[in-house]
């Protein structure tokens, strides 16, 4: 069994065996105790210096020592329980509570106590029954040789189980505690991108549309101080215009369909055709279809 404190100085965990014996005799030895002293302030909103922090490292430090003692001593002798006491409601909180509510530094921290110690039960204690405390504040060689409480633990676990201190600890909501995760609610935008067909209902005709873009155009490479044609727009300038409005595609990508009917005009030629295809069926002009090629 195990007790984790930390102060502004550093954090400790200390670890101490409890035997009992057939006859009910109760005994209880100190097994070792470490510390780490707490991270050098490096600015006035320092987050890596605040209580509950450092009281959680202390918890994680109390679960890696009481793993490595685990592992040694069982080999030897039976452990049939672990347990460990904090006296910090937030940790005790953020130990019973969803990893999801909080940031990342408790998340990571809290993992790792539950990947070690999986079978470990947590409970409160007072800050005068820690032992731990002495060790996270830090004490003198001839004061810690006279502290009893750090060398036999507290008073309490010389007595019987059922006549320990009942804890009075009530685990808080993830809202009442710190290092939560701000609530931040997702939305999908999608962005629907308007089809370049939609400049041909913008304009009376073609050749307005084509002759404002030829005049678009120019302005542009005029811009990238490229030479630009005076004048009423160009032949080619309309083309161009045309050309990246609708881009041609060749043949082989266009749509596959049958033709089902044909309509032929009052001098009896077919000039239009009627074209079923997947999407349904579509009046074409025969100038706009291209047959497949046929294999010899």
């Amino acid at each position: 069994m195990g007790f984790a404190d930390a102060s502004t100085k550093g954090y400790a965990a200390t670890i101490y065996m409890r035997s009992v014996n057939a006859a009910g005799d109760i005994l209880v030895k100190f097994i070792t105790c470490k510390t780490k002293v707490a991270p050098i302030k490096t600015a006035v909103a320092d987050d890596s210096l605040s209580i509950p922090r450092l009281e959680l490292c202390g918890a994680l430090l109390l679960a890696q020592t009481l793993h490595h003692v685990h592992q040694v001593l069982s080999s030897e002798i039976s452990i049939t329980c672990l347990r460990a006491w904090t006296d910090s409601s937030i940790v005790l909180s953020w130990l019973t509570s969803d990893q999801k509510y909080f940031k990342i530094f408790i998340t990571n921290r809290i993992a790792k106590i539950h990947q070690l110690v999986p079978a470990c039960k947590w409970s409160h204690v007072s800050t005068a029954e820690n032992p731990a405390d002495p060790a996270s504040r830090g004490l003198l060689p001839r004061a810690a040789m006279s502290s009893d409480i750090y060398w036999n633990g507290p008073e309490f676990l010389g007595r019987p189980e059922e006549q320990w201190p009942k804890s009075k600890f009530t685990p808080l909501s993830p809202d009442q505690l710190p290092e939560t995760r701000p609530n931040v609610t997702s939305t999908l935008v999608a962005n629907v991108s308007s089809s370049p067909l939609e400049l041909f209902t913008r304009f009376s005709s073609l050749a307005r549309m084509q002759r404002v873009l030829s005049f678009v155009f120019r302005f542009v490479r005029r811009s990238r101080r490229q030479p630009v044609c005076s004048g009423p727009p160009m032949f080619l300038e309309y083309e161009t215009a045309l050309s990246v409005v609708a881009p041609s595609r060749p043949p082989t990508e266009w749509r596959l369909g049958r033709v089902t009917e044909v309509h032929p005009g009052a001098d009896d030629v077919v000039r239009v055709v009627s074209v079923r295809t997947r999407d349904g069926i579509y009046k074409r002009p025969v100038v706009k279809l291209v047959r497949l090629p046929v294999e010899p």
